[in-house]
């Protein structure tokens, strides 16, 4: 994982708008035809967590 600012936390860092967060998590679930669980996604507040939390989902999915 590449990016000076993989670890920057959404909205303390990175300024993001939660809403904003839920629309890139649910165009990444819909595009991926996955389902995150929300007890999952409330621990990925970084660009690096959300992709680790990706790569651990079961390809079957």
């Amino acid at each position: 994982m590449a990016g000076p600012r993989k670890n920057d936390h959404f909205i303390q860092q990175l300024n993001m708008d939660p809403v904003f967060i839920n629309g890139l998590i649910f165009e990444l679930e819909y595009n991926l035809q996955i389902v995150l669980q929300d007890e999952m996604l409330g621990k990925a507040c970084t660009p690096k967590e959300v992709i680790r939390l990706l790569l651990t989902i079961p390809q079957d999915n």
